[in-house]
């Protein structure tokens, strides 16, 4: 069995906490200086991101580097995540040149939480128990799962794109409001659907129920976060925290979205396919009524 814990998989892991502390940190940075009055102190600040963003994403960029060189199955994907740390380095600095236009910004937003959620794709593309051969299940029912593992993870990161389009003001709420119902009951079925058709599978329950907690919590973080910027009172501190909470686990949803499809594409089988006699089933009970 392979060591839980490779060079490749800490790096992995290390890569998608810098990730998610840049993320972070451009989230409040972006946020202070939308307040009325703006608000600038400390890490939340342009020049606490910019500093961030030099010195963790210097660290990102190492990390990437050393996995692409550990892991030749995910040398693609390591070299194009940091193409994406160095663009994203490179649309900071016209910003701080130049002042950050609303498409620059919306990008810079967009690429952040794309960052974020292809280094949790590397820390389970890394892990010990994706050396491991699946667990494989057969797919059934309309729509399949496997096809719905295509589609989740563009709707998300839609929906992502439409919350970063509203924070950088190129769009307005009513489009993020709109398409976060939307893919929440598009999230919600296709666990439904995981948790029904593969109940015995752990790895795909663990991430569908990862998928489902990430939502909820993000769907009340965006409750909040337009509650205090609506109340007249409402100071700095809650702004900052809710909304920089709401960025980062739109980022994670994403992520989580991401890992279900992945382990979706994995471990289902299309339609059909004859599983050995040693994998386990996990439909003794009959399809489940979809229609």
């Amino acid at each position: 069995m392979s060591r839980k814990f490779t060079v490749a998989h800490t790096a992995a892991i290390v890569a998608a906490l810098c990730a998610l502390l840049i993320l972070i940190s451009g989230a409040l940075e972006t946020t202070a200086a939308s307040l009325t009055p703006p608000f600038s102190g400390g890490l939340v600040s342009a020049a606490g991101h910019t500093g961030a963003g030099e010195y963790v994403g210097a660290v990102l960029l190492a990390l990437l580097i050393l996995i692409a060189l550990k892991e030749s199955a995910l040398r693609g994907l390591a070299f194009a995540l940091a193409a994406i740390v160095a663009m994203e380095g490179f649309l900071g600095s016209q910003g701080l040149a130049t002042g950050s236009s609303n498409a620059l910004g919306l990008l810079h937003a967009v690429l952040a939480q794309v960052l974020v959620a292809g280094t949790f794709a590397v820390v389970i593309a890394t892990a010990a128990s994706w050396r491991e051969a699946p667990e494989h299940v057969a797919d059934y029912g309309w729509p399949s799962l496997r096809s719905l593992a295509v589609v989740l993870p563009v709707l998300v990161l839609t929906q992502v794109f439409l919350g970063a389009a509203f924070r950088q003001h190129v769009a307005g709420l009513m489009p993020h409001i709109i398409g976060a119902i939307l893919v929440a009951m598009l999230i919600l079925i296709v666990c439904a659907f995981t948790l029904q058709q593969c109940p015995t599978h752990a790895i795909l329950r663990a991430s569908a129920k990862a998928l489902m907690l990430a939502t909820f919590t993000q769907i009340f973080l965006g409750i909040a976060t337009f509650t205090v910027r609506v109340m007249p009172k409402a100071g700095a501190g809650p702004v900052l925290g809710f909304t920089a909470g709401h960025v980062a686990v739109g980022a994670l949803t994403l992520a989580a979205s991401i890992v279900l499809s992945m382990q979706i594409r994995r471990n289902v089988v299309p339609k059909g396919t004859i599983l050995p006699q040693q994998a386990p089933s996990s439909q003794s009970s009959g399809p489940p009524q979809q229609g």
